[in-house]
């Protein structure tokens, strides 16, 4: 699988950013059709707060399926070229100190409107990674067994 964007596809895309400390999802998958799953290559979270305003990143990250897991198999990269610019940098200074407002419904949840159920799939897997809570997963109770093995030896030691 070695995905490209087709040729005549728009490639930028405008972000509106309300805080500064707000993160970039970059998800990339394989498109199958309408009906079937789309691939899950793997995906890329950017901290928006580590980017200085007005200066161009061309970056190559290294794609990851997991979000707390480290596998070692490569995954590929991603070639992202980024640029923040705000509107106002004393209000995206600012918001760091206002704190997002809770509603009695969701709390502090967020709602992503989506056309079907394969755009919503997509959306949990670029956000969450395949670490989609609720989910046993294999691989994520080898780390954790590594994890506690790391533990023992450094208490063992000391």
């Amino acid at each position: 699988m070695s995905p490209v964007w087709p040729s005549k596809s728009r490639r930028a895309c405008i972000f509106p950013i309300f805080q500064a400390y707000q993160k970039l999802f970059v998800g990339v998958f394989d498109d199958d059709g309408a009906t079937a799953h789309d691939d899950f290559a793997g995906r890329v979270v950017v901290d928006i707060a580590r980017l200085r305003p007005n200066s161009v990143y061309d970056v190559f990250l290294p794609l990851r399926m997991y979000q707390n897991t480290f596998v070692r198999n490569s995954r590929g990269v991603i070639h992202l070229r980024l640029r923040v610019e705000w509107d106002n940098e004393r209000k995206a200074l600012l918001s760091y100190l206002k704190l997002p407002t809770k509603t009695k419904e969701l709390g502090n949840a967020v709602t992503l409107n989506c056309a079907d159920y394969k755009a919503f799939r997509n959306s949990v897997l670029t956000v969450r990674g395949k670490d989609v809570p609720g989910r046993f997963k294999a691989l994520v109770q080898k780390g954790l067994q590594r994890e506690m093995k790391l533990y023992k030896v450094s208490i063992e030691a000391s």
